[in-house]
């Protein structure tokens, strides 16, 4: 019989330590022990905020410097990406949302004018000249012709305000402020970035990255799931993974006890995470697979608030002003809601579906625009884009689509039909899109092609002259065959 009387007494987490929650949450000593690991997305965010407040996050990231890594693979991935945000695409897509919830606001109001009947009542006080009132509203000193007028002004201001907005975009120039974020960061990782796999090892992280995902083991096989196979241009997330463990491993080698690791990234997905709130927690796969790597060490992903907080409570940085949080608040919920995955699955919906081509032309002349300061599509350009005489209906499958989804960060179709007061109809985009369907167009031959036709062809439409998207650098594959519910 085995002697058990010199070792530690198991209990219920002994050999299943991925399991305790609770050590996932706050790092015990984040100063000496741990390495936070800065993700694409959290680094291209500091070119969308202000001056001021890229000051500040800068500063917070100086006093941490010494416990920052930036993996290899963070600045493959960046420098490309760089490229949109120094095309202002961010600004054009920040005006389109502005524009988009002003009309969804005159929409709600039209909707409350008809189901309280408001709308009959103005149009017959028009007729008849009779004032819009009634005893209560007399006794108020207050008119319906009043509130109707009042909530009328509001919104032809808001519409002003926004065409102010789309001017002041038009006259900024960021290559100061930029060029001051690079030389910032570069002081900041000096001595602090991976190193690149050579040929032989980078051919054997693919071959392992295969096998994991023959193993369905994370972080990536998400990614391979929706391209169906294609791992080398899936592997970036696994890259990421790989390179921040071995500088995890030999840190832990050089000091001679575990260190943990916190991924901060803004980008969420299934196969780096188990939930989302209030924490996000990692999936159990990693933490296990690090703790063995490390000697014990624990796996965290965090949000770039977090690492704000660590900042100011643990390494002396001062916590930014109220603008500053809300700015980064903003911008990371800008990050939510429609992923590459999301936008692959709602473009791929349509395109195995022949009867809505149409839908699909369409949807992706739109972004054309979108992407290019352009207005949206109207009604009478849609119907000369696919030939149609009679567009009724033609929005309903861009809501139907959603019964399909697996994904809850997604509740709302991605284009919608509104009206505005010239009474031509415009389609317009919901949530936040582009930067996700601008990386699915970057990988698939089959949309980027449907989306330079029918933006071209809308160029022709408005006599403008015709554009291209800037995909000359994209690696384009043949879409993969997806088979979604029926």
């Amino acid at each position: 019989m085995e002697n058990r009387t010199s070792q530690t007494p198991l209990n219920i987490y002994s050999d299943f330590f991925e399991y305790r929650d609770r050590d996932l949450i706050d790092p015990d000593d984040p100063v000496n022990r741990t390495i936070y690991v800065i993700d694409t997305n959290v680094l291209l965010n500091l070119f969308k905020y202000s001056r001021s407040t890229a000051r500040q996050v800068i500063e917070v990231l100086h006093h941490m410097r010494n416990a920052l890594f930036l993996p290899h693979q963070v600045l493959e991935e960046f420098w490309p990406l760089l490229a949109e945000v120094r095309k202002g695409s961010h600004h054009l897509e920040a005006k389109g949302k502005v524009d988009t919830s002003m009309a969804n606001a005159r929409r709600e109001v039209e909707k409350w004018f008809k189901r309280t009947g408001l709308e009959a009542i103005e149009e017959s006080s028009q007729e008849t000249g009779l004032k819009l009132t009634s005893g209560s509203d007399t006794q108020a000193g207050l008119s319906l012709e009043a509130v109707v007028a009042s909530v009328e002004n509001l919104l032809d201001e808001m519409e002003a305000a926004s065409s102010r907005i789309g001017e002041i975009i038009d006259s900024v120039s960021e290559e100061a402020q930029e060029n001051e974020i690079l030389d910032s960061i570069e002081k900041i990782f000096e001595g602090r970035v991976g190193r690149a796999p050579d040929e032989t090892e980078h051919k054997r992280l693919l071959t392992e990255f295969a096998d994991r995902i023959d193993k369905g083991l994370p972080p990536g096989n998400r990614d391979v799931e929706i391209r169906k196979g294609e791992t080398d241009k899936a592997s970036g997330d696994f890259f990421i993974w790989r390179q921040g463990l071995n500088e995890a491993k030999h840190r832990s080698e050089e000091l001679g006890q575990s260190v943990d690791l916190t991924l901060i990234t803004n980008d969420l997905k299934d196969d780096w995470t188990r939930s989302t709130k209030p924490d996000p927690l990692p999936r159990r796969e990693l933490v296990r697979e690090f703790a063995n790597a490390t000697g014990g060490g624990v796996f965290r992903i965090k949000s770039f608030r977090h690492l704000i907080e660590v900042a100011t409570s643990h390494f002396g940085a001062q916590s930014l002003d109220a603008a500053g949080m809300a700015q980064i608040e903003a911008v990371e919920d800008d990050n939510r809601g429609w992923t590459t995955d999301a936008a692959f699955n709602y473009l791929a919906y349509l395109y195995d579906r022949p009867r809505y081509h149409d839908q699909l032309k369409v949807l992706l002349a739109a972004y054309g625009a979108a992407k290019n300061g352009m207005d949206p599509i109207t009604f009478s350009e849609a119907r000369e884009l696919t030939g149609r005489e009679n567009l009724a209906q033609f929005s309903s499958p861009f809501r139907t689509i959603l019964n399909n989804f697996e994904d809850d960060t997604v509740d709302e179709a991605m284009i919608w039909s509104r009206y505005p007061d010239n009474g031509e109809g415009v389609y317009c985009f919901n949530g936040n899109p582009l930067d996700a369907l601008e990386k699915v167009l970057h990988e698939d031959k089959d949309f980027a092609n449907i989306a330079r036709s029918g933006f071209q062809d809308l160029c022709r439409l408005r006599n403008v002259a015709t554009r291209d998207f800037d995909s000359s650098d994209a690696s384009y594959r043949t879409r993969a065959e997806v088979n979604p519910a029926q």
